[in-house]
């Protein structure tokens, strides 16, 4: 909540379906329709921005901070680009404060309704102290939910089913001096292709030895998993100590693996479904 220290003390919710949404939130823009012209003049740099999905969930699932306004008639979302034309020209440039799991939005977000949170427009007016409110609800939703280290062994291992890998649990290398939490291989017989580490704790000096040491001899692609928070402490010590790991290593947060794994699960059921499994 540090970056609401220097908020403006006011607040709106902006209204979208979860496509639209996906497209702003990779751009950090939210747009607006000419005809609420009048709200877009009364927002400010530094206002507090809860994201609100109205489809096909409807749930607060983040917020963000204001950081400029502009106008453009470059489309930029997909009704946009397929008229040819903008239809949200009035647009926002924010920065995200805290964002839900993308597979997450409907089971962790926070039903607008019993905050009394209107929701009519495409943007709307918010009380400061309720904005507060939800936004430290969704961060204390998404803490309460923090994923055990076995758990998220269990998804990968399902991902790498999917994969159609030969996928084994505590892999040993040099006879147990390394143990790798996770691996994936092509064939039964064939040393790892994929090699992962699941490090919650932000320790990483060990789990990064281990995966330099299974890339240095079976030259597999290495995978950390950590906490969201942990990533860019992760980062630090690829561009360090572990310098030579850092072109090869992948760094995927939890919300990531979940994320992929519910992706990977909706397509794996299309094509069960089709016949073409």
């Amino acid at each position: 909540m540090d970056a609401l220290a220097k908020s403006s003390g006011q607040a709106w919710i902006a209204v979208g379906d979860q496509a639209n949404w996906e497209r702003g939130i990779e751009n950090g823009v939210w747009g607006i329709v000419p005809q609420l012209e009048i709200q877009w003049n009364k927002i400010e740099q530094n206002d507090l921005l809860l994201f609100y999905c109205k489809s096909p969930i409807k749930r607060v699932f983040g917020a963000g901070i204001v950081r400029a306004k502009f106008r453009q008639q470059k489309p930029l979302w997909k009704e946009e680009i397929d008229s040819g034309r903008s239809i949200w020209p009035f647009r926002i440039e924010f920065d995200i404060l805290h964002l839900l799991p993308f597979g997450a939005w409907d089971k962790l977000g926070i039903d607008a309704r019993e905050h009394r949170l209107a929701i009519m427009a495409g943007i709307n007016a918010v009380e400061f102290s309720k904005a507060e409110e939800v936004l430290r609800l969704l961060i204390g939703t998404t803490e309460e939910k923090t994923v055990p280290r076995e758990e998220v062994r269990s998804v990968l291992y399902e991902i790498g089913k999917m994969q159609r890998m030969i996928v084994e649990k505590d892999y040993p290398i040099d006879i147990g001096k390394f143990t790798l939490d996770l691996v994936w291989k092509r064939l039964i017989r064939s040393v790892p292709t994929f090699s992962f580490c699941i490090d919650l704790s932000g320790t990483f000096q060990v789990s990064l030895q281990t995966l330099k040491h299974a890339h240095d001899l079976w030259n597999s692609r290495p995978f950390l998993v950590t906490a969201e928070e942990k990533v860019q402490k992760a980062k630090d010590l690829t561009t360090g100590l572990y310098h030579e790991l850092g072109p090869q290593l992948k760094i995927l947060s939890v919300p990531q693996v979940q994320d992929l794994y519910n992706r990977k699960r909706n397509y794996f059921d299309l094509e069960e479904k089709y016949g073409l499994r």
